[in-house]
């Protein structure tokens, strides 16, 4: 099961903790001292992925000219990288290995760690890409939705359970199949909710820019 959080107790009994993506990294990071999880991400058993700012605040020292009025802030310093945020903001599909396990997604990010002496993924031009910790337990990435390939993350979670000592058992659905069956869902709301034939007749009526009246 996959849950939010903002009890850093919780974080006692889990097996995995995931640092999501931000747009205000360091305002984010001071949350995180703030609410007591850098204790909590630094004491745990879990194993801890950061995914794009989460990455960046796993490291040890972030600097910053974008988003914050906050020059220099300290990392987690659960990661060997140094983190600079500046322009211009990196955005493109991603793709690569994590040992034999393709993954696929993408990165948007103003944030560029270096450092990393031991690399988590190697991308689709060789280069290194992310960071793992000694003792495997800690990871950082740029790549978002890497965890949406079926591969990989049968074979993360499966290494995962068997270090933890838990019985874990992919899906026989792969997460395209579960994400149309949520699409589908969801328009089966929109069309319950909505007049979707009059939204159907507005759109038409709609004009590019420059042909008169319309968006």
């Amino acid at each position: 099961s996959v849950r939010w959080t903002h009890h850093p107790a919780d974080l006692i009994e889990t097996d995995l903790v995931i640092i999501p993506g931000s747009r205000a990294t360091v305002a984010d990071l001071e949350w995180l001292r703030r609410t007591g999880f850098d204790h909590a991400l630094t004491t745990t058993s879990a194993w801890v992925v950061g995914i794009c700012a989460g990455y960046q605040m796993l490291g040890q020292h972030i600097v910053d000219h974008v988003e914050s009025p906050l020059t220099q802030i300290t990392g987690l310093s659960l990661l060997p990288v140094h983190t600079t945020l500046e322009h211009p903001k990196l955005v493109a599909r991603r793709s690569g290995f994590v040992g034999r396990e393709p993954v696929h997604g993408f990165e948007i990010r103003f944030g560029r760690p270096v450092g990393a002496d031991t690399t988590w993924i190697v991308d689709e031009h060789g280069e290194p890409e992310g960071a793992v910790d000694t003792d495997h337990r800690v990871f950082g990435t740029n790549i978002h939705g890497l965890f949406d390939t079926d591969g990989f993350r049968a074979s993360f979670l499966t290494e995962l359970a068997q270090a933890r000592q838990r019985v874990y058992a992919p899906s026989s659905d792969s997460f395209a199949t579960s994400l149309d069956y949520q699409n589908d869902r969801l328009a089966d709301w929109i069309e319950a909710a909505l007049d979707t034939d009059r939204l159907e007749r507005i759109a038409a009526t709609a004009q590019r820019p420059g042909q008169g009246s319309g968006w």
